[in-house]
C-alpha cells in the first residue's frame, strides 16, 4: 500500500513524469534520433507521444537546457546542441516546411486539383507544431500555389 501511495504522490507531483521525459530525450539524442543541430518535436507532440502533461515536458526541457544539452530558440523550438554548442541559424521551421511542400508540388507529387494532407498529418510528418504548419500553408496560399476550398487546401493548376 505504501508503494501505491508513493506512485500516486509522484504522479501528482510530476517528478517521475519529468524524469522519464528527460531520460527518454537523452536516449533519443544519444541514439541519433535527434542529432546535434536538429530541433526536437514541439511540446505538444512530445506531450502526446510520451503521454505526460505539458508541464512535465517543459520541466524536462528546462533541465536539459540547464545542462546545455538543448538550447531554446524563440519562435522556433528546442535545438539539440553538439560538442561545441551550435550557432543558431534563424531559418524558421515553417519556411522549411513550405519549401519542402513547394518542391513536392513542383515535382508533381501533388497534382493540380489534389487535396493536400490534413494539418495534423503534416504536423506528424514534419514533426512540428500546429502554428508552424499553418504558417507554411498560409505562405503557399499567398504564393497562389494552393487555395482553400471548403476548409481543405487544394493545389492550384
Amino acid at each position: 500500500m505504501g508503494s501505491r501511495r508513493w506512485r500516486l504522490f509522484d504522479r501528482v507531483n510530476g517528478w517521475s513524469a519529468y524524469a522519464r521525459v528527460m531520460e527518454r530525450l537523452l536516449f533519443d539524442i544519444a541514439d541519433g534520433v535527434h542529432p546535434p543541430g536538429s530541433y526536437l518535436p514541439s511540446e505538444k507532440i512530445l506531450t502526446a507521444d510520451l503521454q505526460v502533461s505539458r508541464n512535465a515536458v517543459r520541466r524536462a526541457l528546462t533541465a536539459l537546457a540547464e545542462e546545455e544539452v538543448v538550447v531554446v530558440v524563440p519562435s522556433k523550438g528546442w535545438l539539440v546542441c553538439g560538442s561545441p554548442a551550435p550557432e543558431v541559424v534563424l531559418e524558421y521551421r515553417y519556411r522549411t516546411v513550405a519549401d519542402d511542400l513547394r518542391k513536392k508540388i513542383a515535382a508533381g507529387l501533388y497534382a493540380p486539383g489534389a487535396i493536400l494532407p490534413s494539418q495534423v498529418s503534416l504536423q506528424r510528418f514534419y514533426q512540428c507544431g500546429e502554428e508552424t504548419v499553418r504558417r507554411a500553408l498560409r505562405l503557399l496560399e499567398k504564393e497562389r500555389l494552393i487555395l482553400r476550398d471548403h476548409g481543405r487546401r487544394v493545389v492550384c493548376g
